[in-house]
């Protein structure tokens, strides 16, 4: 080596104080802004420079999702494995799909979502699962009006997993839940105004003079109507990890995304599958969902930041996975891939559902009150 050359230094990790604050940042919701300073345990001065430089290095990023009592009836879920050649075609055909706000190309596996509006029918055998473009795919289609979604990309459970940070805030957030007076499912009716600021909420993330300061936090900086949105839960304010770009913390990253899906075998629920991964095996999952006895279950695991192996303190954590998994489920399809290969496009894009909101019902109605009502 030349001597006037050097190595390029190693990067850096998290520290202690940044590992706290993404938790924070993962569960954050509508509470005060002093409340999730408190919750880090850090200066308030500390807690405000990490944060702004969460943003600013792309670790998190905000996005506004919409509750299925805006006018959405379900949401499929799309996992594939497609020919090498045939994956910018998947992609693109996904990517197509009305409502279909997150398709994830991560090595050999591709990940869609979709939202449906009231009419949205699922055919027999899934056009977007073609036998021409994959190997093998599977589509679950999730009825909004049941609870069929208990957790919808929430990755705060797993952090404060992974960085050994005690139980979060706020997992598991779900993807809402639509019912009457009478238990029964029934849609909302709202004005063309309403479904309008709502558009304009879930586009927020998206407008190029926001760029510049995306570090501006939680809700403080919307219009007075748009908090409202959010208050009255039609529109769910989140923050999501980029995992691609967030350091190693410990010498460790969190980055193998597995995918699995199942049956639940008789007298097993979606409800004990949860717990017992969750208290026996340590399985925090960020993606839950089910159609009928039809399960598909989203996990992240760790992998080291450079050479060398797991730590004791990760590598024989909690009850061996596979046994835990096999008490509730049968047919068991798996897919792992590493998310340092992946393409995420579009990435949790929920202005992407316009079309499906412009052809909701018309006329006022609530979440708080439907479950005011329904409680």
């Amino acid at each position: 080596m030349d001597a006037g050359r050097m190595k390029d230094p190693a990067p850096r990790g998290l520290t202690s104080a940044e590992a706290k604050v993404l938790a924070v940042l993962l569960g954050a919701g509508g509470e005060p802004e002093s409340q999730r300073e408190e919750g880090s345990g850090l200066p308030r001065s500390t807690y405000v420079v990490v944060r702004r430089r969460a943003y600013q290095e792309g670790w998190v990023y905000d996005r506004f999702l919409p509750h299925p009592a805006l006018g959405f009836s379900a949401v499929r879920f799309l996992v594939a494995q497609p020919f090498l050649e045939s994956r910018a075609e998947l992609a693109a055909r996904w990517r197509a799909l009305p409502g279909s706000v997150v398709v994830w190309s991560v090595g050999d596996t591709a990940l869609g979502v979709v939202f449906e509006g009231p009419n949205g029918r699922r055919p027999e055998v899934p056009p977007e699962i073609d036998p021409a473009l994959c190997r093998n795919g599977l589509s679950l289609r999730c009825d909004l009006t049941e609870a069929s979604v208990p957790v919808f990309f929430d990755f705060e459970g797993v952090w404060a997993h992974f960085a050994e940070l005690g139980p979060p805030r706020s997992y598991p957030r779900p993807l809402g839940r639509l019912e009457g007076e009478d238990g029964r499912a029934e849609l909302p009716a709202l004005s063309p105004g309403f479904l309008r600021s709502a558009t304009q909420l879930l586009a927020r993330p998206f407008l190029p003079e926001e760029s510049e300061r995306r570090y501006r936090f939680g809700l403080s900086g919307l219009p007075r109507s748009q908090q409202s949105l959010c208050r009255q839960g039609w529109v769910e304010w989140r923050v999501f990890p980029n995992l691609d770009r967030i350091p190693s913390y410990r010498g460790l990253l969190l980055r193998r995304l597995v995918l699995l899906h199942g049956e639940l075998v008789p007298g097993a629920s979606l409800e004990g599958l949860y717990w017992s991964l969750r208290r026996e095996a340590g399985i925090w999952p960020f993606l839950l969902a089910a159609e009928g006895n039809r399960v598909l279950l989203g996990a992240l695991g760790v992998r080291p930041g450079g050479a060398g192996e797991l730590p004791p303190r990760l590598a024989s954590r909690g009850a061996p996975v596979l046994p835990t998994l096999l008490r509730s489920l049968r047919n068991v399809v798996s897919f792992h891939e590493e998310l340092g290969r992946s393409s995420l496009d579009p990435d949790h894009r929920y202005d992407r559902v316009g079309p499906v909101l412009a052809r909701s019902p018309v006329g006022p109605l609530s979440p708080a009150s439907r479950s005011a009502s329904s409680a």
